[in-house]
């Protein structure tokens, strides 16, 4: 025999409640088939829920956007300090520049490589290096970078840090949006709990297939277990909410 299966995600907890209030709009409360109790809450608590599940969706759209810019940034900011290395460490190779003048970047004189740039926090401390650092090697009479120059490098790197300040402070406004909609699941769940278990006992003296066909009108659930025979399911037309 079928059992009933309950949502396990918001998705389906907010299909369940929909399903349930759009039928609330057309049909008359005495016909409903749970009672005005959870009728009463269930026109307090559903706009709530898809309130929040909504402002969750925006919050990690935008939290998104800004991850991929930031991401962006972040590239562009390790390609710009990775060429500086390398255009810094062929002019030691040509004697434009000398092996020490590594120590202003706080690389070792003897390091020929780019340091490890993969971790937000490596790259940006080579990054605050080079441009601390060579405003000093400039003053102790180095010769000017270019291709990329440290103007350049600093540039890349602000635009990266703004970047990636920006998409924190919109992963946390998701995050507060996340731990809102976290707050209310079980009162979902609850709610849901109690309106389908008014549902199935409002029609319990109904033959099971009838009883489940008059309960899946309200989008009750009920799944086939394993080697049962599939009941022929009529899925009832979706009904949108009066504006």
């Amino acid at each position: 025999m079928p059992f009933r299966r309950l949502p396990a995600t918001d998705s389906t907890r907010s299909d369940a409640l929909r399903a349930v209030y759009t039928k609330t709009i057309s049909a008359p409360v005495e016909e409903l088939p749970f009672s005005t109790t959870n009728l009463d809450k269930l026109k307090i608590f559903y706009p709530k829920f898809k309130m929040e599940i909504e402002e969750r969706g925006t919050a990690l759209s935008v939290q998104s956007e800004a991850t991929l810019i930031s991401n962006a940034a972040q590239e562009k900011c390790r390609m710009y300090v990775s060429h500086f290395i390398q255009v810094f460490n062929f002019g030691v190779a040509r004697n434009k520049f000398k092996a020490s003048e590594r120590a202003f970047f706080q690389l070792s004189v003897n390091q020929e490589t780019v340091p490890d740039l993969k971790s937000s926090d490596s790259l940006t401390a080579v990054a605050e290096n080079i441009i601390k650092g060579d405003v000093n090697r400039i003053a102790a009479g180095g010769a000017e970078m270019s291709n990329p120059s440290t103007a350049e490098v600093e540039a890349v790197f602000n635009d990266y840090a703004a970047k990636s300040a920006d998409q924190s402070v919109k992963k946390g406004v998701y995050e507060k949006e996340q731990k809102d909609v976290d707050n209310i699941r079980a009162e979902a769940d609850e709610l849901i709990t109690d309106i389908w278990d008014e549902i199935e006992f409002k029609y319990r003296k109904d033959e099971p297939s009838a009883m489940r066909r008059k309960a899946r009108e309200y989008v009750v659930v009920y799944v086939t277990r394993p080697g049962e025979t599939p009941e022929e399911v009529t899925q009832p037309a979706p009904e949108v909410p009066a504006k």
